[in-house]
């Protein structure tokens, strides 16, 4: 859906796993939280990001890409304020790229980095982190670290 209509205080009426939604109903799968036309899960298992990739893929979505600061703080609430892994990568795999991409595809226009991030240190941080020292500072990050992760589906 257009991102401009998303609803910011959208009105939400709950029946089992389905919640209305400005007249129409919105399904979400079991354990996930419908947000801004996408549902979410957060996972508390401490896995690689690969290995949360795959996880969110067996699932029928990926790792949140987060593309606005409402949606950001949101993902950083449901992770609970833990570091937590989210769908954004560097560019190119060196030591020289500073550029980031979300795995979705979604245009790269909003970021959360924390002051002096992203860093690359050793030049081996090619993966992003949430709640890095605070809610929804994001952190480039070693891809083999184990930590929890959000997931993101669209909703049906």
């Amino acid at each position: 859906m257009d991102p401009q209509k998303r609803g910011r205080n959208t009105p939400k009426e709950f029946r089992g796993d389905r919640q209305l939604i400005s007249g129409n109903y919105i399904q979400c799968g079991q354990g996930y939280t419908y947000f801004q036309y996408s549902c979410y899960k957060y996972g508390a298992a401490s896995v690689p990001f690969d290995k949360a990739r795959e996880i969110c893929q067996k699932e029928g979505g990926d790792l949140a890409c987060v593309t606005t600061a409402e949606e950001n703080t949101f993902v950083g609430n449901l992770a609970r304020g833990k570091r937590s892994w989210i769908g954004g990568v560097r560019s190119k795999p060196d030591a020289v790229t500073t550029t980031f991409q979300w795995i979705s595809r979604e245009p790269w226009e909003f970021t959360s980095w924390r002051k002096r991030e992203p860093n690359n240190w050793g030049g081996r941080e090619h993966c992003i982190e949430t709640n890095f020292v605070r809610l929804a500072w994001w952190n480039d990050h070693f891809c083999h670290k184990e930590k929890p992760y959000v997931c993101e589906i669209p909703a049906l």
